[in-house]
């Protein structure tokens, strides 16, 4: 937990700095991926520790973002969700059409599994 608010500040600049090529901050790029193979390990990774319980409502597009910056959160060590997660929606905002198309291409796959099981 962040309890600063300069810890916070380190926090969301580690978390730019993973993020940023070539001097510019992007959206995690799914390009090239199994979005099918991948969607599997993030099931697996969403249900890791909750026994049979099932979730509630479906995934969406930026729930996928969410968790692909809290996957680079967790990383850094001293962790906040809700930092991330606001990061997270800047993310968002600068994705581009073909990123944001295949994060909801990927919250389908994880959201069929959901359903099958």
């Amino acid at each position: 937990m962040i309890s600063s608010t300069a810890a916070a500040i380190q926090f969301t600049e580690q978390l730019e700095r993973r993020f940023t090529i070539n001097n510019t901050v992007r959206a995690p790029s799914l390009a090239g991926q199994d979005l099918k193979l991948f969607a599997k390990s993030v099931h697996k990774d969403l249900t890791r520790g909750s026994g049979s319980r099932v979730r509630s409502r479906p995934t969406n597009t930026r729930g996928m973002l969410r968790y692909l910056v809290n996957k680079e959160a967790e990383q850094i060590g001293t962790y906040n969700y809700h930092l991330a997660s606001n990061f997270a929606e800047v993310l968002m905002k600068i994705a581009s059409d073909q990123d944001k198309e295949r994060y909801k291409e990927l919250a389908d796959h994880v959201n069929d599994i959901f359903r099958s099981h």
